[in-house]
């Protein structure tokens, strides 16, 4: 359960929940290891917040930044890519190359976003996924954005996002806020990537796809709980009205 400063709750699926839980309560022990990993492997970012799901813009400024800071000219384009997701190396390496180099260094792609409508908090923290107050966010859709699971951003496009990020309001959705630090741009603009994201497919012929999926009983009862949901959002949007 997170407490958000709009007065509203957040409730992530019991799983979820009860594994934030545990490592709460062994915060020095997760950091040690943390540390002595990245000793031994040298291949972690540890930035200067809780990682948790409500600090994930958090996470992903610091990102942004390191990459810039220390990884200009070793590559023209990054893929930011969650840890629950995988790339397909041959279809990504196939795709990168069909392009100029110039086009990999202004690219800004992933599942593209449109339109999409804001969801303001409700009194079931299990629905409040992606909520978002009035003071936050006013308007009743989001500008384009791409969703956070993936992203193809480029060299150079790198370098304003950073600068713009820094200019942006903080929004805890993090895809969304990229979206409006991107908007602060007027000449970027998101590009949708046809079988990008891939789920429940041939995700052979994906770029990116979500795991693999360990099926159970337990993941079956989230699953359908969490499509229910979604089901029944945009009525409960519609009925509560939106700005």
């Amino acid at each position: 359960m997170f407490h958000m400063n709009g007065g509203f709750d957040i409730r992530l699926p019991e799983k979820a929940g009860a594994k934030a839980v545990e490592w709460a309560r062994r915060a020095t022990e997760a950091r040690e290891r943390a540390l002595a990993e990245a000793d031994e492997f040298g291949d972690m970012i540890i930035g200067d917040y809780v990682d948790t799901y409500v600090n994930l813009t958090y996470k992903l400024i610091a990102s942004h930044r390191w990459a810039s800071a220390f990884c200009q000219g070793k590559s023209d384009v990054f893929l930011f890519i969650d840890d629950d997701h995988e790339f397909n190396a041959k279809n990504v390496l196939n795709y990168l190359g069909r392009l100029t180099r110039s086009d990999r260094r202004q690219l800004l792609s992933g599942p593209l976003m449109i339109r999409s409508s804001v969801i303001h908090p409700l009194e079931d923290a299990s629905r409040n996924k992606w909520a978002v107050t009035r003071y936050e966010v006013p308007w009743s859709q989001y500008p384009p954005y791409v969703k956070g699971a993936a992203t193809f951003v480029g060299a150079d496009i790198l370098t304003e996002l950073v600068v713009a990020e820094a200019y942006t309001r903080f929004l805890w959705v993090d895809d969304v806020f990229m979206g409006f630090a991107a908007a602060k741009l007027p000449h970027l603009h998101f590009q949708s990537m046809k079988g990008f994201y891939l789920e429940s497919t041939n995700n052979q012929k994906a770029l990116v796809a979500h795991s693999p999926i360990v099926f159970s009983l337990d993941w079956l009862v989230d699953n359908l709980v969490e499509y229910t949901r979604q089901a029944l959002q945009p009525w409960v949007m519609v009925e509560r009205g939106s700005v």
